[in-house]
């Protein structure tokens, strides 16, 4: 089965997580959801792989829609 949010949704979704105190080496499979490029949820996304060792499997991201 194949997961796929909403760009805005993964975007608020990556966002919540990062502004939280995550875990430490989570693995999410995001399936085909793409966060918006160049954007506060890509940063989020970074952190949480960067710093928390996260390991985020998704479809990668997509320019700015709005």
């Amino acid at each position: 089965m194949f997961l796929t949010l909403s760009t805005n949704y993964y975007d608020a979704l990556l966002l919540s997580w990062a502004n939280q105190i995550p875990q430490q080496h989570v693995m999410f499979d995001a399936g085909n959801s793409q966060s918006t490029k160049d954007s506060l949820a890509q940063t989020a996304r970074n952190a949480l792989v960067d710093t928390f060792g996260w390991t985020i499997m998704d479809a990668g991201s997509v320019e700015s829609v709005r």
